[in-house]
């Protein structure tokens, strides 16, 4: 991943002839090692742009009246994975959904349930301290 990433970053500052670093950290990695930490993953990452529009929602989660609007908007947000697996995609998709359910364990409405559970109660405690921080 530092490969891709120093070779875009040469890339792109030549193409715009610009220099400097374009992302803030190190690539990090954690290892997921259960199903549980799979099907968190799952949710929660593409659900990282919905700091966009509610910046507490991990800590406190979201109005029951705003969840309609906010997953109106992130199943519009293009640089989420969240519309292909709605079918919404607004780009060609790079996901493949059947993969993605069979891993998962359940169906499509089994995932929108589990998204539904995170933006209505933020995030779960016992995944915050897995999470990779990214220091600038």
């Amino acid at each position: 991943m530092q490969k891709v990433g120093t070779s875009y970053s040469k890339y792109f500052n030549h193409k715009h002839d610009r220099s400097g670093r374009l992302f803030e950290g190190t690539f990090k990695s954690k290892t997921i090692d259960t199903d549980e930490y799979f099907s968190h993953l799952s949710s929660y990452i593409p659900l990282n742009c919905v700091e966009l529009y509610c910046k507490q929602w991990k800590e406190k989660g979201i109005q029951p009246s705003t969840i309609p609007s906010i997953k109106k908007r992130i199943l519009k947000y293009k640089w989420s994975s969240i519309p292909d697996y709605f079918d919404k995609s607004l780009v060609p998709s790079l996901i493949t959904k059947g993969i993605f359910f069979e891993v998962f364990g359940g169906s499509l409405k089994d995932y929108e349930k589990l998204i539904d559970t995170y933006l209505s109660q933020g995030l779960p405690l016992e995944y915050k301290e897995r999470l990779l921080v990214y220091e600038a």
